[in-house]
């Protein structure tokens, strides 16, 4: 049964919602030694356990999901908790479900009301069993936690910390509400706390500024005692204005801004169901003075999916390392149940074009093998019944051509799984994703005119180059091209007939050289990323590309102008068509725009765009200027698979 804490309103016949999150608990007994238990938990919303004093440290769970598709349960094995006497407790947050999300920065896309699954399962060792499940039993009441948003922040009010258990008797009961959900088993593993970061700290005159000389997503922890009612506010920054303030206005709507408001106790400020985007942070005293308060044990909670490292990489280039540095902890901040784009701002989407450019470079770094194939699932999930597929994931906005059946980011339904079964030779992938991919090449071909070029498709193209752009239709008939050449890859590895496709990418590359190529061999728009796409298609060859690819660069004064989809394969072709010294010199370059030019100007992650900040120019139009987005840093493939050779 699901369960609400919510309560009708007999007056009104409504539901009355309150803003603090509802914590669930449950006493239960065992009277006879218990052999195996488990703890089968879903919410929608997200959810923190205790069992028995015991908090299990993960957060956000179970995931962000569509939830009008699939919901994931989550199962734990709580064996060496149970005693005679049992406690559980559950709070449940808004998180994706009913927070704000996405760009349009809306609360409540899914719901309204957060809710709660859970069953107990319990194994005697005298072979009986029992199952305590979420119900009228259940009691329920108002947090500590005022409030919890992804994008605005945690407010945790001390004053109102209570002992649900020391109140037993006299609390509301659950409400048990009719729910439709499908299940799927959470696969993957979870997201927890990987690093701490210990901040430099510079106090002002009512406020206490914090540099943890890395931004990363995550959380500020910190002891505090002070007077009773007395409001902490921890702002969060990724940047530094020119006089040393927060420079915030990248964030858009999203406030960002944690609140711990006193008690008469000391008390560890620890929010659990919000994180940021940060390097930079600010502690001041809303209502008083930071003489009136103590502040201690100030720490960055690094927050990320726990995947097993694979990989790592250093050469004896510091531009290169910085780069590498950079691009894996893009990889750590923006990997949070979901490959996001960003961490920070109001948005934090799965956009499939950034997943499928940097997937390889992830799997490089991690084993990505269950969270992608999470992801997989979810993009499955949100596809057109046309095979049109999202260009994000999980997907929640209907009827916008710009979010589903765009070439280059629903690629991401061919690009990925066959780049996962590379890594991890494992054919499942294939056998799982094939069947939507050929619904996605059923998509392409119900586009084609009679000359087999696709036609009347949205693209976002060669996303954020510089100086130059590229061809839309380029871009497209290219992209058809590298998933048929996929399709027939994948199909022969699982011992499928590959012919369908080995034909259509035939056609589709007459196509291609008949209207897209003139007659001296250079590509419509003549841009470094047609040619990059044009070889990855098989349109052209290496020697067909060579000279206009490396003319295309040295007219720029030997720097790049792709954007997220070029730049993913810029280095690997140049070393592929024999210009590796030339790969490298993009490499290792720091003038605007290059990888380096964001190092030497002190970036610690990727930036979104080549120009988020010049000496000249200042922040770019921050309504789009994330300083964590992994896109552009799709080059450390190039680092594992040309300069290191693996």
């Amino acid at each position: 049964m699901w369960i609400t804490r919510h309560e009708e309103d007999k007056k009104s016949n409504k539901i009355s919602i309150g803003t603090p999150l509802p914590r669930f608990i449950r006493k239960f007994y065992c009277d006879k030694k218990v052999a195996q238990a488990e703890l089968k938990i879903s919410a929608l919303g997200i959810f923190r356990i205790q069992i028995n004093g015991r908090e299990i440290d993960e957060y956000f769970m179970p995931g962000y999901t569509n939830y009008n598709k699939y919901v994931m349960l989550c199962s734990y094995d709580i064996t060496a908790d149970l005693t005679r006497e049992n406690r559980i407790a559950v709070t449940v947050g808004d998180g994706w479900f009913a927070g704000r999300l996405g760009y349009v920065a809306k609360g409540k896309i899914f719901g309204e009301k957060t809710r709660l699954y859970a069953e107990i399962h319990i194994a005697y060792e005298d072979g009986s069993k029992e199952v305590i499940q979420t119900d009228e039993t259940w009691k329920t009441y108002d947090s500590e936690i005022e409030y919890a948003d992804f994008f605005d922040g945690e407010c945790i009010n001390e004053n109102n910390r209570k002992d649900g258990f020391a109140e037993y008797d006299s609390l509301a009961c659950a409400q048990v509400v009719d729910e439709d959900r499908t299940f799927k088993p959470y696969d993957m593993e979870a997201v927890v706390c990987v690093d701490t970061l210990i901040p430099k700290q510079t106090r002002k005159e009512n406020s206490i500024s914090l540099d943890f000389g890395q931004n990363f997503a995550g959380v500020v922890h910190f002891s505090a005692k002070g007077k009773k009612g007395l409001t902490i506010n921890v702002r969060h920054a990724e940047m530094l204005s020119s006089d040393e303030e927060l420079y915030v206005e990248n964030l858009r709507s999203a406030r960002c801004t944690d609140v711990l408001i006193l008690s008469d106790k000391p008390c560890c400020f620890a929010p659990k169901f919000t994180y940021h985007g940060f390097r930079y942070a600010e502690i001041s005293v809303a209502n008083g003075s930071l003489d009136d308060v103590q502040i201690s044990d100030i720490v960055g909670v690094v927050l990320s999916q726990n995947l097993k490292k694979a990989g790592t990489f250093e050469c004896s280039d510091p531009i290169v390392n910085k780069v590498y540095q950079n691009a894996h902890w893009g990889q750590i901040g923006n990997f949070i149940s979901v490959p996001t784009d960003c961490p920070q701002r109001d948005e934090r989407l799965g956009w499939t074009g950034d997943t499928q450019v940097f997937c390889d470079s992830a799997m490089y770094n991690a084993d990505c093998n269950r969270f992608y194939r999470s992801y997989m699932q979810a993009l499955r999930a949100d596809c057109g019944e046309n095979g049109a597929a999202p260009s994000f994931v999980p997907m929640f906005l209907e009827g916008d051509p710009q979010t589903l059946g765009s070439p280059c980011w629903g690629d991401a339904v061919t690009v990925i799984p066959y780049m996962h079964y590379c890594f991890y030779g494992d054919k499942r992938i294939l056998e799982e994703n094939l069947p939507q991919a050929k619904k996605w090449i059923e998509f392409y071909k119900a586009h084609l005119d009679e000359e087999n070029l696709v036609k009347g498709l949205f693209t976002f193209g060669d996303w954020l180059s510089v100086k130059e752009e590229t061809d839309k239709a380029v871009m497209i008939q290219c992209f058809y091209g590298y998933s048929l050449r996929l399709m027939a890859k994948m199909c022969e590895i699982i011992g499928e007939d590959p012919t369908e496709y080995v034909e259509l990418h035939r056609a589709a590359k007459a196509a291609f050289r008949k209207h897209l190529l003139d007659e001296n061999g250079r590509v419509v728009s003549d841009t470094q990323t047609a040619y990059l796409v044009a070889y990855v298609a098989e349109f052209m060859s290496g020697e067909e590309i060579r000279q206009p690819l490396v003319n295309a660069i040295q007219r720029q004064g030997e720097q790049l102008t792709t954007g997220f989809i070029g730049v993913r394969f810029l280095l690997p072709v140049l070393s592929e068509i024999g210009e590796t010294e030339l790969a490298y010199k993009l490499m290792k370059n720091t003038e605007y725009p290059s990888w380096g030019y964001s190092v030497v100007n002190g970036a610690t992650t990727i930036w979104e765009r080549w120009n988020g900040y010049t000496a000249e120019e200042g922040f770019f139009n921050p309504s789009m200027n994330s300083f964590n987005h992994y896109s552009l840093g799709s080059c450390v493939y190039w680092l594992y698979a040309y300069v290191l050779g693996i």
